[in-house]
């Protein structure tokens, strides 16, 4: 019984002694001017989530925000024991409507905030795979690709396949009047692209966060695009990259 005793007397003594080293750090931390200054910044650091937008059947991604970790920037910064901003260590705040569990609406946009589009490659000929897949490498740029037949795109500047139907491979589904049930069910985002077949059809509807679907006829027309996206400072991104929050 005594030594039952003298484990538990132990034992809480531990935890007293564990308690009071933990507070007695956390005391000596906020006093700490590098602790001040990193409390002092942290609001200036802080960047607000936007909420996804949602209207009846469609929805446009939110971005999400983040916010200083105090603790574990003051780790990294008591190392040099000086404020470094490249130092700050942060938290993903994400927003409260997202796209997360919205399966059932069809994304029309990507976040309207970024000066972002994304370009589905509709190719018809699948033997020029070769070449526009070489026009891409030189523009240092990733796109989708539409199709309706498994097509290998491994070691490609190609990323994501969209089809208008349901396939096992398929990384998103394309709306045509309808959202796709299987898509909703195997948790598959349904993306609402504008379909075009030219430059002056892409310039009368450029705006940030559009989905193209776009016919690629000519290799050199898609490398006139490309260059005329790039040209007014749009940045040609994959779905997955478009739609992230």
């Amino acid at each position: 019984m005594k030594t039952m005793f003298n484990i538990i007397t132990t034992i809480i003594l531990f935890l007293f002694s564990m308690i009071y080293t933990k507070k007695a750090i956390t005391f000596l931390q906020d006093r700490d001017p590098l602790m001040k200054e990193i409390k002092d910044q942290e609001n200036n650091y802080y960047q607000k989530p936007v909420n996804a937008i949602i209207t009846n059947n469609y929805i446009i991604p939110g971005i999400s925000g983040i916010k200083v970790n105090i603790n574990k920037s003051y780790k990294k910064m008591k190392i040099i024991n000086t404020f470094n901003s490249s130092l700050l260590v942060y938290d993903i705040i994400y927003p409260e409507i997202s796209l997360q569990n919205h399966y059932n609406k069809v994304i029309i946009k990507g976040n309207l905030l970024n000066k972002q589009i994304s370009l589905i490659l509709n190719i018809k000929n699948i033997q020029n795979l070769s070449i526009i897949n070489n026009i891409l490498k030189e523009n240092n740029i990733y796109v989708d690709i539409y199709s309706n037949n498994e097509i290998n795109i491994h070691n490609t500047n190609f990323k994501n396949i969209v089809t208008d139907k349901f396939f096992p491979f398929t990384n998103y589904c394309l709306y045509n009047n309808k959202i796709i049930e299987n898509c909703i069910n195997n948790k598959i985002y349904t993306i609402n692209a504008i379909q075009v077949k030219s430059l002056q059809e892409i310039k009368n509807t450029i705006s940030n966060g559009i989905i193209y679907l776009y016919n690629v006829n000519n290799e050199q027309d898609l490398n006139i695009i490309i260059k005329y996206l790039k040209n007014n400072n749009y940045e040609i991104k994959t779905i997955d990259n478009l739609i992230k929050e």
